[in-house]
């Protein structure tokens, strides 16, 4: 029977990393909490993006991760859901035919769940005894659509890698994106070439 490699135990830093990953969700300023790279915000950086891809950092992750959303009761498809809501929120389903502000009651479940906040303003005239209300402003504050798009499009990878990460993965922008001059010569058929005609 053949010998099983040894696995060596996570170091210390290793975990506190893992665990101040987990409570502030930045690789950089845990890597320099732990430790790692002193002082140096770029190091510290790359040394999170390796230390994230090691199998027990990332177990650790995602079972803090996966503690947090059953105690909150969440669950991925919801969050995903609501960020959503918020990213194709149309303000005009908050509103019925005549402009006017529907009741809560009535307005589809997407736009309440967008609804950052309300406020309303009641308008009077008068003074004193003669204090009449003529009017109220509700004005509806929708919650910020761009941070849900773009926290969608993470989930979704919609994003190329970022240029630190290429390298760390032992390759260079230039090695992945041609320059324009060779990436003209590839569309641009040369002299040499016959033409279709």
């Amino acid at each position: 029977m053949a010998d099983l490699p040894r696995v060596r135990p996570p170091s210390q830093k290793a975990q506190k990393f893992a665990q101040r990953f987990i409570e502030t969700g930045n690789g950089t300023q845990a890597a320099l909490d732990a430790g790692y790279a002193k002082r140096n915000r770029r190091n510290a950086a790359r040394r999170a993006t390796k230390l994230l891809k090691i199998p027990f950092i990332q177990r650790m992750i995602a079972d803090a991760n996966s503690r947090a959303l059953l105690r909150a009761g969440a669950t991925k498809e919801e969050t995903i859901r609501d960020l959503r809501c918020v990213a194709f929120a149309d303000i005009a389903d908050a509103f019925d035919e005549n402009g006017k502000l529907r009741p809560f009651s009535e307005m589809p479940e997407r736009i309440r769940r967008a609804i950052a906040g309300v406020e309303v303003e009641e308008l009077f005239e008068g003074h004193g005894e003669d204090r009449e209300q003529v009017g109220v402003v509700r004005k509806v504050r929708l919650s910020d659509k761009n941070a849900a798009l773009d926290k969608l499009a993470k989930i979704l990878a919609l994003y190329a890698p970022e240029k630190h990460e290429l390298e760390h993965r032992g390759f260079t922008l230039e090695q992945l994106v041609p320059k324009r001059s060779s990436l003209d010569e590839r569309l641009v058929p040369s002299k040499e070439e016959p033409q279709d005609g």
